[in-house]
């Protein structure tokens, strides 16, 4: 296959490079943010957004639904272990969950 203008020479090539990067670095960082960095989660999400994304779309549509998705998925696991806890480590991760910022020790 010959192209008209090599990749590296086409006009509109370098443009569209960092347009993608932009896009990847946007989406690795939502998911950072999402997940915490947690490499299991991360990729939870990641294909969960992925799976709703149009072939050639961007795939900003699809994020509030991978999310819920994945909530609804681990949500059981998180209510198991959760219930192992004794009832004072549930009130401490309790005040946690509400106010993370205001318990610094």
């Amino acid at each position: 296959m010959e192209f008209a203008h090599p990749p590296a020479q086409r006009p509109d090539a370098d443009a569209s490079l960092d347009l993608l990067l932009d896009l990847l670095v946007e989406a690795a960082g939502l998911v950072h943010h999402v997940t915490g960095g947690h490499p299991y989660r991360a990729t939870q999400l990641a294909d969960a957004a992925w799976l709703r994304t149009e072939p050639g779309g961007s795939g900003e549509a699809a994020w509030a639904e991978a999310f819920r998705e994945v909530r609804r998925n681990i949500a059981p696991g998180l209510e198991m272990l959760f219930s192992t806890f004794s009832h004072a480590e549930q009130v401490v991760l309790r005040a946690l969950a509400i106010s993370p910022s205001s318990t610094h020790c």
